[in-house]
């Protein structure tokens, strides 16, 4: 038997079981409905609500208990909601062609501006990013200002009051 022969037949069997082939834009070709675009909003709203509440939960525990354990969830919380808000925007843009209502053409709009600057795709570096930016917060807590000739330093809350009350030093 020779195999040569038998491979473009061998090759036509498998993409026409697959679907090989096919225009991966065929299952985008419907055109969105006014529902559709309606239970989209409904359901990015649910989402990014309880993606935010945990990251400023996390945020604020990280921000009143500054440890490398609050940073890290913190971020992690942070790149959820980075990755959810970037999906969404994105999906988002399907149904611009659409006559909506006025408050889901707005929503829809609100939604596609939270992308002042879109995570990362790639999971890492979102990781990443979000890493730096509660280190950089962590960083921004923890910072003390010594002043020149004293040994004593003061941290943010102490300083913070002296400048309030203070205007002299």
């Amino acid at each position: 038997m020779n195999t040569r022969r038998n491979v473009p037949a061998v090759l036509l069997a498998v993409i026409g079981t697959t679907g090989i082939g096919c225009r991966s834009g065929d299952q985008q070709a419907v055109a969105p409905t006014v529902e559709e675009a309606k239970k989209f909003v409904t359901d990015a709203e649910a989402r990014l609500d309880a993606l935010a509440r945990k990251a400023n939960r996390a945020d604020w525990v990280q921000q009143n208990f500054i440890t490398v354990d609050t940073e890290t969830m913190s971020a992690d919380a942070q790149s959820d909601l980075a990755a959810a808000v970037t999906e969404l925007a994105v999906g988002a843009k399907r149904f611009e062609s659409l006559s909506l209502p006025p408050d889901e053409t707005r929503k829809l709009k609100l939604l596609k501006l939270q992308l002042a600057a879109p995570a990362p795709s790639d999971a890492k570096e979102r990781e990443e990013l979000t890493t730096i930016g509660a280190w950089l917060n962590g960083e921004y807590g923890r910072g003390k200002y010594c002043r020149k000739g004293e040994e004593e330093c003061l941290d943010i809350d102490r300083a913070s009051s002296i400048v309030a009350t203070n205007r002299d030093q």
